[in-house]
C-alpha cells in the first residue's frame, strides 16, 4: 500500500529464503528506537527493509535506500510500504509471508535495546511475536 492507497506489486517469494544485508538500530528523531534489517530475497532479486520497535512492524520496498541517496526517503516511506501491523495478542494471517523476517528483525531489535539500556530493561512484546531464540532464554514467568 502507499500514500495514494495503491498497492505496490511485490512478487511471491520464499519466506525463509533470505540473506541479511544490513542492520541498523537508532532513534527515528521522535525518541522512538527502531531496529531495521535489510533482507535480500534472491529468488525474486529484491531487497526489503523491515523496521521494528515495541509497538509495530513496517516492511518497505528498498527501491530507494533510506536517505543514503539524499532523497529524503524517510519522509516518503509510505510510498514504499509493503506491510504494516501493530503487535497484538495474535498474528494476522497477512503477516505470515513476512513472519520469518519480522522475527529476525525483532531478535536484532531486542538485542540492541537490551544492550543499550539498563540491565533490568524489558522489551514489551506479546508472546506470540517473540522469536524462539528470545523465548528460549526467558524464564517461564515472563511468558505469561
Amino acid at each position: 500500500m502507499s500514500k495514494n492507497n495503491q498497492s505496490i506489486q511485490f512478487p511471491a517469494f520464499d519466506a525463509n529464503g533470505f540473506e541479511i544485508k544490513k542492520q541498523m538500530y537508532g532513534n527515528t528523531g521522535g525518541h522512538c528506537m527502531v531496529g531495521t534489517v535489510a533482507f535480500y530475497l534472491p529468488d525474486v532479486d529484491r531487497t526489503v527493509w523491515v523496521n521494528c520497535n515495541e509497538e509495530s512492524v513496517g516492511i518497505y520496498s528498498a527501491d530507494t535506500i533510506w536517505n543514503e541517496d539524499d532523497s529524503d526517503s524517510w519522509e516518503r516511506s509510505e510510498d514504499y510500504l509493503l506491510y504494516y501491523t501493530s503487535f497484538s495478542s495474535s498474528i494476522p494471517d497477512d503477516a505470515l509471508p513476512w513472519l520469518s523476517m519480522i522475527k529476525e528483525t525483532l531478535t536484532y531489535t531486542i538485542a540492541q535495546a537490551t544492550a543499550h539500556y539498563y540491565s533490568d530493561y524489558t522489551f514489551s512484546l506479546p508472546v506470540v511475536w517473540r522469536p524462539d531464540s528470545i523465548r528460549e532464554c526467558l524464564e517461564p514467568g515472563h511468558l505469561d
